[in-house]
């Protein structure tokens, strides 16, 4: 198992800081030392866990790339950001706000992931843990998974229509993107219910074991990658299989090294898998028209870096100015319908409206989350509690290091949790996480419970 990574790279991203300022002022000052603090924290972090790639770091790259590089842009050149509530001074003062306390939601988070690497190292002290031997359980329940999730699109109504129209020319990808999220935006958790939790959520965790189990046994693991990603792809959605494909490479980049000892022909045939898989995915969300390639890029480009700094620099115009503090009401609004009986639109999405003037699920970090619930409070709040829950997913990561299914959840934790939470609300990651759970006590109190009857018999 080898994550290990060079230690240039823990600066790099703040040197990406340093050029973006304008006039410092003493907002912006302080927004700069806390955000040097942190990778000096980061750097001790690593220093104890030998620079291994763990939550902590990829939670700090994500936020670096999602949350602050946008937030000091708008610094910058606040024409970025549309449809403002303020101006003027107001606004560069609320910009000057809204960095500040990103960059202490930040500093909050490391610091404290820090000092309870200490605590985490005491308690595995003489803990490690045997694992549970889950070799039959795991095809079985991707495979129930899988079926399921085929099945499901299989039958929606609309989806060989909008299939065969694609093919012919006369839909992109896009528009059915479109139609397919604002319908999901009306309805229940995940859409359209169970069968997207178990295709969106549960699939991918699922086909990542079944991948793991059968590391050795190349065309099964590319016939897998290449099954879940079409079932992932199947409604022109790019970020379940774009994770997906991060979640394979992530895997035989860190944790296994069979890729490495294989023959050449065999390794550039892997790849060249994935790379038409990738394309496919790009291919799929773009327009037929000339300007497609541009038009994506400039998506890609804007949900990346602005994004989310654009919904979050909103929140701190309208709360408490406008608004009141939530005191927990997003949260709610958050959980699945099925649970609140509420079926209205969430804080995120009247946020959505708010900017863009239509229907969507506006992303914003779950510190400008924090700060719209109870203040500055929520931020401190948050940030503690969320680097508590990092620091007990590595402490069991650790103890279960061997175990397939372990290691699966710990690399869907990495790649699909960690920046859904820097992105987005607590609520949506924590949910996954609850299922993801579930669904590995189910699978290991199966396998306890046969061993238990085969050792009667």
């Amino acid at each position: 198992m080898t994550r290990s990574i060079p230690l240039f790279s823990i600066f790099l991203f703040v040197a990406l800081f340093i050029p973006l300022f304008p006039s410092i002022s003493i907002d912006q000052t302080l927004t700069l030392l806390l955000y040097l603090a942190s990778a000096g924290f980061l750097y001790l972090h690593l220093k104890k866990t030998n620079f291994l790639f763990d939550s902590v770091l990829i939670f700090y790259i994500s936020f670096v790339i999602f949350i602050a590089i946008g937030a000091i842009i708008f610094l910058n050149d606040s024409s970025f950001l549309i449809n403002t509530l303020s101006s003027g001074d107001d606004l560069n003062n609320i910009l000057d706000k809204y960095s500040l306390y990103m960059s202490i939601g930040f500093f909050a988070f490391i610091f404290s992931s820090f000092v309870f690497l200490f605590f985490r190292d005491y308690l595995l002290l003489n803990k490690k843990t045997i694992p549970i031997n889950s070799r039959f359980i795991i095809p079985i329940v991707f495979l129930i998974s899988l079926f399921i999730s085929v099945i499901g699109f299989l039958l929606e109504p609309n989806y060989v229509s909008n299939l065969s129209q694609f093919f012919s020319g006369s839909l992109d990808g896009r528009d059915i993107r479109m139609a397919t999220t604002l319908e999901d935006s009306s309805s229940s958790y995940a859409g359209k219910g169970i069968v997207n939790v178990i295709k969106y959520q549960l699939l991918p965790f699922t086909s990542l074991a079944f991948i793991i189990l059968n590391k050795n046994r190349r065309f099964l693991i590319l016939s897998t990658i290449l099954v879940v990603f079409i079932v992932l792809i199947g409604e022109f959605r790019r970020a379940p299989a774009l994770f997906f494909l991060i979640s394979i490479f992530f895997y035989f980049l860190f944790f296994d090294n069979s890729l490495k000892k294989s023959p050449s022909v065999m390794k550039l045939f892997f790849y060249f898998i994935i790379f038409i898989l990738a394309y496919t995915l790009l291919s799929l969300t773009l327009g037929r028209s000339s300007e497609s390639i541009f038009l994506f890029t400039y998506e890609l480009l804007y949900r990346i870096f602005i994004s989310s700094a654009q919904t979050g620099t909103y929140i701190f115009q309208i709360i408490p100015a406008i608004m009141p503090e939530l005191n927990g009401s997003s949260y709610i609004q958050n959980l699945p319908s099925f649970i609140t009986g509420m079926d209205d639109w969430s804080f995120a999405a009247e946020i959505f409206y708010y900017i863009h003037g239509r229907q969507g699920g506006a992303s914003f970090s779950f510190i400008s989350e924090g700060y719209a619930n109870f203040g500055i409070y929520g931020i401190f709040l948050t940030t503690i509690l969320l680097s508590l829950l990092f620091s007990y997913v590595e402490y069991n990561f650790q103890k279960r290091s061997s175990d397939y299914l372990e290691l699966a959840f710990y690399i869907f934790f990495l790649i699909n949790l960690v920046p859904a939470f820097v992105m987005g609300s607590l609520v949506g990651p924590m949910i996954n996480i609850i299922l993801v759970r579930i669904t590995i006590f189910l699978m290991n109190l199966v396998t306890i419970s046969l061993f238990s009857v085969n050792r009667k018999n």
